[in-house]
């Protein structure tokens, strides 16, 4: 009696995993947007995230479970190889976050200089306000980036 349970209970779970698996569902997915382009983002892997473009394009603007693109993973990562290939590739500098966080302010509180410097390069906004009304310079203040306080305040002299 017991072996014919067992039995009955592999058979139906093995059921239930064949109707995920037909039904699209990945039992191994645990972010259903997250793709290997916002791994390689965050190693910054640039030839992998050339190689993913290469295949899908349309993954430059491919938002993961948090409503991040690629760019904004870059900025809050500081991958400025990836940045620089995103930027070339034609990422929208201007796509936000959840709490309407720019690329600029994830740069800024991540305190990555070099992201930082090459978006303001690239020409985006200076002082976006996130939901919370913070530009960039007052979250690296928050998070005490001291760097990038410096930087912004030596470039805001220089753009009077």
């Amino acid at each position: 009696m017991k072996r014919n349970f067992e039995c009955c209970t592999r058979v139906l779970l093995l059921a239930a995993c064949c109707a995920f698996i037909a039904a699209g569902c990945g039992l191994f997915d645990h972010h259903s947007q997250y793709r290997s382009i916002h791994q390689l983002t965050i190693d910054d892997d640039t030839k992998g995230v050339a190689a993913d473009l290469a295949r899908r394009p349309a993954d430059l603007e491919l938002l993961d479970d948090a409503g991040r693109t690629p760019l904004l993973v870059a900025a809050n990562q500081c991958s400025t190889n990836v940045l620089v290939l995103l930027l070339k590739k034609g990422a929208k500098m201007d796509a936000v976050a959840s709490g309407r966080s720019t690329a600029l302010h994830l740069a800024a509180q991540a305190g990555c200089s070099a992201a930082v410097l090459l978006l303001l390069d690239k020409g985006c906004d200076l002082n976006p306000r996130d939901s919370q009304g913070r530009t960039p310079l007052t979250r690296a203040e928050q998070f005490n980036q001291n760097a990038i306080v410096k930087l912004r305040k030596r470039q805001e002299r220089y753009h009077r």
